[in-house]
């Protein structure tokens, strides 16, 4: 079978992903090059782990403190974009909620405020 129009640009695109993969990839190992290990743990992860109750309160911005999940790699969101676009399962309960925003799942600590919210990204036949 020789491979048509719609083949050759799925495979096209497949490849650029696996570009663009490669290029985060090398990005995310490359951070530890940049920040020492110390001070990553000590003076910026506190930052990123998140507030618990009682919460945080930003000064001239919000009346009531706020509750913030920390991130974390299970919460990439550009790691999810492409599992749900490649339609990729995710059987264990612990992964499957952040895709499909079953219950329980803290899907509010994306962000999905972009101009692709959650709906445009859920799996479907599409590939």
């Amino acid at each position: 079978m020789r491979p048509g129009p719609d083949q050759a640009g799925l495979t096209e695109a497949l490849l650029g992903i696996r570009d663009v993969v490669d290029k985060v990839t090398d990005a995310f190992l490359d951070v530890e090059r940049w920040c020492d290990h110390y001070v990553f743990y000590h003076r910026i992860r506190p930052f990123l782990t998140g507030w618990s109750a009682p919460g945080l309160r930003f000064e001239g911005v919000d009346r009531e403190p706020l509750v913030l999940a920390g991130g974390s790699a299970a919460q990439s969101s550009l790691i999810q974009a492409f599992d749900a676009g490649l339609d990729i399962p995710h059987p264990h309960g612990m992964t499957a909620g952040f895709l499909t925003g079953s219950p329980g799942a803290t899907t509010s600590t994306l962000p999905w405020n972009s101009p692709c919210p959650p709906p445009e990204f859920m799996p479907r036949p599409s590939v």
